[in-house]
């Protein structure tokens, strides 16, 4: 018999296809007995030793699946010693008739806010997410810079995580970028024409190629494939269409720079980049707009900030290879540990989900804030 308390997981995500809910769930299997519940979409089933995956099926109508999600979740709730319910709307709904010692073993945790760029719709998301936040008494937010643009004052920091990718020393001789991610309202094809303005300014002395990996829909994948065609990039610039994540580290490893691209506006501002993690813990130096999230990680050592334009692409890309002789994969990966999935389940996660479950501690010693987690001199 394990003496590990049982954890509940809670997405609507199916198992696996959630980068961090998947990953935590995986890393915390070292510290409790992890259960995971979450949607059957009916694609491939992923399996992770440790980890006790149930379905909820999406029979039905909108309202049909939703109401037996809730009352599937609602039953089991009870079963377990606390519960980590990475938000959805909705997610108040299992509050309800749970007695105050049940309550206080629930965490709600935001991996994001609405990033549409429709005001109107991102807006009425957010004030919903924030009345429902409201009526948890443990929350948690994927930055402290989020949970503050919420009006929250206490809550837990779980932060954004990546894999490891070990990898030999790169060679720049020839570059090769790489982007992994949605194309939806990143304006991707715009770093596609601040490639084709840089290797318009070198002629022929540089060898380039840059690989996309992702999928949109159909009018901002035609406006990469319209740069592409416009620049003549057509033997530079790879699109391999969705490759599901455990399959991306072969292009990590081949590729020296990494692509961290999203708007610069208020609604991305404060939302970490999952890619600009991935690509530290893979080595690589990474080319990032300057969002706050971005700037408070993006070093000298490990890359380059820019403006989300074409022209800033470029150039940013052009002091980005100036410096390529400057880099070290091993120095970026390994003063990047701090990030990986592992290092933030073993110094914070664990312990805080072990806080919640001592209901003697007030709430404020159960929430705190994490303010700065970043080593000095790093």
């Amino acid at each position: 018999m394990s003496d590990k308390k049982n954890l509940l997981l809670v997405t609507r995500d199916q198992f696996g296809y959630h980068v961090d809910p998947y990953a935590y769930a995986i890393e915390l299997t070292r510290h409790f007995d992890v259960t995971y519940f979450c949607w059957d979409y009916d694609r491939p089933r992923i399996q992770a030793a440790g980890v006790r995956v149930i379905y909820s099926s999406r029979s039905g109508s909108l309202l049909r699946r939703n109401l037996r999600f809730m009352r599937e979740l609602r039953t089991i709730v009870p079963d377990f010693a606390v519960t980590l319910l990475f938000y959805f709307a909705g997610a108040a709904l299992v509050l309800p008739g749970m007695g105050s010692r049940l309550r206080d073993r629930i965490i709600c945790d935001v991996r994001t806010g609405s990033v549409t760029d429709k005001a109107l719709t991102r807006n009425a998301f957010n004030a919903f997410l924030k009345m429902e936040m409201r009526a948890f008494r443990h929350r948690s937010f994927i930055s402290e810079s989020l949970g503050k643009a919420f009006g929250f004052k206490q809550f837990n920091v779980l932060p954004l995580g990546a894999c490891v990718t070990p990898g030999a020393a790169r060679s720049y001789e020839a570059l090769h970028l790489l982007y992994v991610g949605t194309f939806a309202t990143r304006d991707i094809h715009e770093s596609v024409a601040g490639l084709g303005i840089f290797l318009r300014a070198h002629g022929s002395g540089i060898s380039c190629r840059y690989t996309i990996i992702g999928s949109g829909s159909v009018a901002e994948e035609e406006m990469i494939r319209t740069e592409i065609r416009h620049y003549g990039l057509e033997d530079v610039v790879e699109l391999t269409g969705f490759i599901q994540r455990d399959s991306v580290a072969p292009y990590l490893q081949r590729a020296n720079v990494g692509v961290s691209y999203v708007p610069i506006t208020d609604y991305y501002n404060f939302q970490p980049v999952t890619k600009t993690y991935e690509y530290f813990l893979a080595g690589l130096p990474v080319l990032a707009t300057a969002t706050h999230e971005n700037t408070l990680v993006i070093e000298p050592h490990n890359g380059v900030l820019i403006d989300s334009t074409p022209e800033a692409f470029a150039a940013g890309l052009e002091t980005l290879y100036r410096r390529r002789s400057a880099y070290s994969a091993g120095e970026i990966r390994a003063r990047a540990a701090q990030y990986s999935y592992a290092h933030i389940v073993d110094t914070q996660l664990a312990g805080y989900l072990r806080t919640v479950l001592q209901p003697e501690l007030p709430v404020a010693t159960a929430e705190l804030v994490v303010q700065d987690n970043t080593p000095s001199g790093s």
